[in-house]
């Protein structure tokens, strides 16, 4: 990256061809919470994240189990919700996003 002088101040330049492959620093995190047919979304910075560190982004405190949307060749459908229950599992990533389920455990 170089500077360049422009309108009295020295702004940032980047060079033809960088920064077009660098990692996202954030990803999105969007889940459907207990039925709701709206889900929420945020920003998580990095790009792993793992269930200790999702659960850390819900309110609402109980029992719950998480399901995270990831491919699969297991069904037609090329996808599945598959359930994660270890605090240190790193949660899937699906088309650059994180998307989750969480339901109540009756």
């Amino acid at each position: 990256m170089s500077l360049v002088f422009l309108h009295g101040r020295l702004k940032p330049q980047k060079r033809p061809g960088s920064g077009a492959s660098q990692p996202c620093e954030n990803i999105v995190v969007a889940y459907y919470f207990c039925g709701e047919p709206i889900p929420y979304r945020t920003l998580v910075k990095g790009r792993v994240v793992t269930l200790g560190q999702f659960k850390e982004l819900l309110t609402k405190k109980g029992n719950y189990r998480y399901y995270f949307k990831k491919v699969s060749d297991e069904f037609d459908c090329g996808v599945v919700f598959e359930e994660v229950r270890e605090d240190d599992t790193i949660l899937p990533i699906f088309e650059e996003k994180i998307i989750g389920k969480v339901e109540k455990i009756d």
